[in-house]
């Protein structure tokens, strides 16, 4: 009996020192679990502050590139204005250089005077209004005689159309 006493003995300690040994293991993949899941929160929040980081940047890239285009579509603007300032200015310079060549008597000089002052009328209009205004005003007109609009367009197309088909 001393026999199977001794290994029963030895297979008691080995099993608390087995048990022991599971429970330091246990301990210390809880304690391993325990800081991966920390380290995986830290990669989340470090993700996600990247993630807020860029868009952020990408917020102001959009922004910035918004404001380059109404700067691009004002300067588009000025510069319309100006160019139809100018051309309203050469109109009324026009109807000036007409109005002090043409002949002051007659048939031909009150027709001569009669388009110089529509020049000088149109270059003012022009110069004063760009090209919104004339468009506003082209808008009313059409609204307040659309049939009138209407056969006017139809007419410039048929214009347009012959003078296309009579270059063939």
């Amino acid at each position: 009996m001393a026999a199977t006493g001794k290994p029963q003995g030895n297979f008691q300690n080995q099993g608390t020192s087995g048990s022991q040994t599971g429970q330091q293991f246990g301990q210390t993949a809880n304690r391993l679990g325990q800081e991966a899941l920390e380290k995986g929160r830290e990669a989340g929040a470090a993700v996600k502050e990247q993630a807020q980081n860029l868009s952020e940047r990408a917020k102001d890239m959009a922004s910035n590139v918004a404001e380059k285009a109404r700067d691009v579509a004002a300067n588009v603007g000025e510069r319309t204005d100006d160019a139809f300032s100018s051309v309203g200015e050469r109109i009324s310079n026009w109807g000036s250089s007409l109005r002090e060549a043409a002949p002051r008597e007659g048939m031909i000089g009150s027709a001569a005077q009669t388009v110089a002052g529509q020049l000088e009328t149109g270059g003012h209009y022009i110069q004063e209004h760009g090209l919104s205004g004339i468009a506003e005003d082209v808008t009313a007109v059409i609204r307040r005689n659309p049939i009138t609009a209407l056969c006017v367009g139809f007419s410039l197309g048929c214009v347009i159309g012959m003078a296309l088909s009579s270059r063939r």
